[in-house]
């Protein structure tokens, strides 16, 4: 009897071990107005991969925030970025989860959160980052607010991948068509119109 016991609690044991480490992780990554920080990687252009490293705070993000890793970076690109596209490839068993850090400090007011065959989709819009002045971190005339921290939770930092960043992203494919089929038609409108009053004149 005993050692039917002690073979069920092996079982139980060994079945409440799995289903721990099956269970999902969730994640959540957010676009923030950091703190003062040196910690600046300047972002000549509109697209750009990162790896997540430990944050620092203060520095990179507010004390007392639970991020785990973050990215700091400087608008150099010489123009205002208005939208951020970040692809994030799969990561087994989590779950990201769409939304804002609670701070008051994020920069864009949506975000918009999809998964594909290969990874996670986030669009961040609705507000801005202005362009870098030229002055270092270290100068009093340094504009702060082209500097801006991409932090996530939940994540071993070192376990996360590669993150993929597309400022200001073009439309999709369809939403050109789309455009250019508007922008078509009502050409063709305007070209009849021109035409059948020009035939009304000649009469």
């Amino acid at each position: 009897m005993k050692c039917l016991q002690s073979l069920l609690a092996v079982t139980l044991l060994c079945l409440l071990s799995s289903a721990a480490e099956a269970a999902a992780v969730n994640f959540q990554v957010v676009v923030i107005d950091p703190p003062p920080s040196n910690l600046i990687h300047p972002i000549t252009s509109d697209f750009f991969t990162f790896m997540f490293s430990p944050c620092v705070s203060p520095g990179q993000v507010p004390s007392g925030t639970a991020y785990l890793g973050c990215f700091t970076g400087e608008n150099a690109t010489g123009q205002t970025l208005t939208s951020l596209r970040l692809f994030i490839p799969t990561i087994i068993d989590a779950n990201d989860q769409c939304g804002f850090s609670g701070t008051g400090l994020d920069i864009f007011s949506s975000v918009q959160c999809s998964v594909t065959a290969t990874g996670y989709i986030l669009d961040f819009t609705g507000g801005n980052i202005p362009t870098a002045n030229g002055h270092s971190p270290d100068d009093a005339q340094f504009n702060r607010d082209s500097v801006f921290t991409i932090a996530e939770s939940g994540i071993d930092p070192s376990l996360f991948p590669q993150v993929q960043a597309n400022f200001n992203p073009t439309p999709e494919p369809s939403s050109l068509l789309l455009l250019s089929t508007g922008a078509f038609s009502g050409g063709g409108l305007l070209l009849g119109n021109w035409r059948r009053r020009r035939s009304g004149r000649s009469r």
